[in-house]
């Protein structure tokens, strides 16, 4: 009986342990994808895609790369501006997120990071402080504005299984509405 017991127990465990799992990847062709794995028993795959993973196409934003004072921000300040709220959220929030295609993910292993050394331990520490979990690689959802493709909010880090509303504290005038006329910014 005790045999059956943590049996079932360690299944359980191994099962809930893997309910749904996400890895944001860039592909040798520069293209980013978030990948978002389901066990047997979870349907969250099954409503996004219709299969067990599912590899969402992830546009890079355009305010993303290069040096720009949101992203030195996002890097500088994640875990101390951009916190956690320890709401978790429904996975269908996520999902109308990542089925929208209007999302940028960032991780310890961003190729955005300009700031920090590439997957530094300072770095995962900052990010890893998201989750009360220990999952190696939380992923932080900003959403993207829908026309210009210019990052907007926080919205979620993904922890594991778990996913929790994130906030920010940040101010920051990053003149998104800046034009270039006659070779002069305005």
């Amino acid at each position: 009986m005790i045999k059956l017991t943590i049996g079932l127990f360690l299944l359980i465990s191994a099962n809930s342990a893997f309910a749904i799992s996400y890895e944001s990847i860039w592909t040798e062709d520069y293209k980013k994808n978030v990948i978002m794995t389901c066990s047997e028993d979870e349907f969250q795959c099954e409503d996004l895609c219709g299969k067990s993973s599912c590899v969402i196409k992830e546009k890079v934003c355009r305010n993303c790369i290069g040096s720009n004072i949101r992203i030195t921000h996002i890097f500088r300040d994640m875990g101390r501006s951009f916190t956690n709220t320890g709401n978790e959220v429904s996975y269908y929030e996520v999902l109308e997120i990542l089925g929208s295609g209007h999302f940028a993910t960032f991780t310890s292993k961003s190729i955005y990071n300009i700031v920090e050394r590439y997957d530094s331990a300072k770095l995962r520490k900052k990010f890893q402080s998201l989750c009360p979990n220990e999952i190696n690689y939380p992923i932080v959802i900003f959403s993207t504005k829908k026309v210009s493709r210019i990052l907007d909010e926080v919205k979620f880090v993904l922890c594991g299984e778990k996913v929790f509303e994130m906030s920010s504290d940040a101010i920051i005038d990053s003149n998104d509405k800046a034009s270039f006329e006659s070779n002069k910014l305005y």
